[in-house]
This record gives C-alpha cells, structure tokens and sequence, in this order.
C-alpha cells in the first residue's frame, strides 16, 4: 500500500448559513447599521478564506492524483486500453508535478476507473468540484487584494457583489469527500474520515 504523507486532514465542512432575509444593504441603512453589515461582510469573507485555504490544501493533492489517473484513462470520453494507459501514466505524473513517493497511487486508481464506472463518475464530479472551488477562491484571493485601503463605503459594494455563500457552498463537498467515498477501494484510502463533527 501507499503510506506516503499526505497533508492533515481536516474537520468535514458545514452548509453556509443563508443570510436573513429583509436585512437593509450597505447602502440603504442607517449609518451604524450599515457599518456592522460591512464588518459582518468582511468577516464573512475571511472565514470562508480561512476555510478554503485549509480544505483546497487537503484535497488539492489527493485531487491531483485522481485527476491526472482519470486523464490517463481518457475518460470521460472513449476508455482507452491498459497498455495505452500505462503508458500515459508516468508522463502524466510529471505534467501534474506528483512527488514520487505518491507516483503509485495514480495506476492504482486508473485500474479502479477502468473497472468501476460509478467510481470514475463520482471521481469526476470531485474534480469538477474541486475546479469550482479553487476559480472562487482565486477570486476571493483577488478581492482581498483590491480590498486594501478602500474607503468604507467602497469596501461594502465589493464585498456585497461577491458570492460569499456560493464560495463556502463549493467547499462543503470537497470536506465531505470521505462520505462520496466511503466504500471505494483507493478513493476511500486516500480520502479518510475527518476529525470533529460531521457537517449534516
């Protein structure tokens, strides 16, 4: 088996909470009111950050495995044949910059999408997942940047116009990924349960 290190794992991630419904936005409430709405948007967006950070940097490896077996399969287009896999596969785990000592797992999971078509399904709805969540985070990396040194009134319309609830929504599958996984051969290896309470 595969006993290389991978990063900690952490807590599984709960669903976003809605936002009240009738609250006034930055720019049609009273002074203090939309001052704490700015700071409460703020917030918002630095804990969805926080949570991206650490869930992407969990995946993100283990995802890249899945992701380039998948690419050396040719799925989801025509399935190709094990030697023409097996021939992709190094050349595949150098493009994806995968360490060595992790290089095996990638014919172990090709083989498992060969042969089981719902585990080569649910593999390539996480990366589609994962893709999601990582262009939102870039973004929520490009807004912070821009947020600095904006006056306050400025700060609140960037911060309002940005999808902080679909941001902290894509990464709810990634931390639930044990779940999608739990009785696959490999996946369920390399995606094990999370530590804290299970997001319901």
């Amino acid at each position: 088996s595969v006993t290389a290190p991978l990063p900690t794992p952490v807590r599984a991630v709960a669903p976003a909470r809605p936002a009240a419904a009738g609250r006034p936005g930055p720019d049609h409430a009273a002074p203090g009111l939309a001052d704490r709405a700015r700071l409460q948007g703020r917030k918002g967006l630095e804990a969805a950050h926080r949570l991206a950070t650490d869930v992407l940097s969990y995946v993100g490896p283990r995802l890249t495995l899945v992701q380039t077996a998948l690419g050396t399969t040719g799925l989801p287009g025509p399935r190709r044949e094990w030697d023409e896999v097996a021939k992709a596969i190094p050349p595949a785990v150098s493009a994806a910059g995968i360490a060595q000592p992790m290089a095996p797992w990638v014919p172990k999971l090709a083989r498992l999408f060969l042969a089981q078509s719902d585990a080569a399904r649910r593999a390539l709805v996480a990366v589609n997942q994962w893709t999601v969540a990582r262009n939102l985070h870039g973004e929520a990396e490009q807004l912070q940047q821009r947020l600095v040194g904006l006056p306050p009134d400025a700060e609140a319309r960037v911060i309002a116009n940005f999808p902080t609830g679909q941001y902290h929504g894509a990464l709810f599958p990634l931390g639930n990924l044990h779940r999608q996984f739990a009785d696959m051969p490999h996946l369920s290896t390399l995606f094990p349960p999370q530590p804290g309470p299970s997001a319901g």
